[in-house]
């Protein structure tokens, strides 16, 4: 494969990761659920819609069964393969989203060494029969960081100080998680999701990809 085209589907499939759950969604280095958090719930499997028709998912189960398979189409109908696992942070149910690693399966080991893996996560707030996401505001974090300097590790890319990326332990983030949840402006808009079909859907959009 050629680097242009390998940087192209390694761009892609990071740029939907960083936008999935919304252009303000917050991304971590490290995972966000532990593994003995990690649950499934078959409710999440099969086809959804945006209630704006705009975006679609399917979700099957991953092949360990421990967790979700995703192909996330855009408004725009650019695919995207996505890793979900799901699991209980306190009282709180997670969804933890990652780029699916087997489109890369190709790629030499050194070359996906170079590649930083990204995590983002959504507090899903009802799963059946719509499906309820809610995302941690990524300004509200960078007002509170700017206050807090010392209560969460964060880095930027350099040049670009608005973009924030976690770099604390799964622990310590879940600590904060936590200690804020409840705090007023953590979270931003949700997100809901439907079956296709559904009648509240405008318009109604089709999956590309069935279970």
């Amino acid at each position: 494969m050629k680097r242009s085209a390998i940087f192209r589907s390694v761009a892609g499939q990071l740029a939907v990761l960083l936008l999935c759950l919304g252009s303000g969604c917050v991304r971590s280095i490290q995972p966000i659920l532990k593994d003995s958090q990690v649950t499934t719930d078959d409710r999440l499997l099969g086809n959804w819609v945006t209630s704006d028709g705009k975006k679609s998912g399917v979700v099957t189960s991953a092949d360990d069964h421990k967790g979700y398979k995703v192909v996330y189409t855009d408004q725009d109908g650019k695919e995207a393969p996505l890793t979900v696992q799901l699991g209980k942070i306190g009282d709180m149910t997670v969804a933890e989203c990652t780029v699916d690693p087997a489109p890369l399966h190709d790629l030499s080991d050194i070359y996906t060494l170079h590649l930083l893996p990204l995590y983002s996560f959504a507090v899903v707030e009802e799963m059946a029969p719509r499906l309820v996401l809610n995302s941690m505001d990524s300004d509200w974090l960078k007002k509170y960081i700017d206050a807090h300097p010392s209560e969460l590790a964060i880095i930027s890319p350099p040049g670009n100080d608005s973009l924030l990326v976690i770099s604390a332990t799964t622990d310590d983030f879940q600590k904060f998680l936590l200690r804020h949840a409840k705090d007023d402006g953590f979270f931003g808009s949700d997100t809901t999701f439907v079956r296709p079909g559904d009648p509240t859907t405008r318009p109604s959009a089709t999956p590309t990809t069935t279970p």
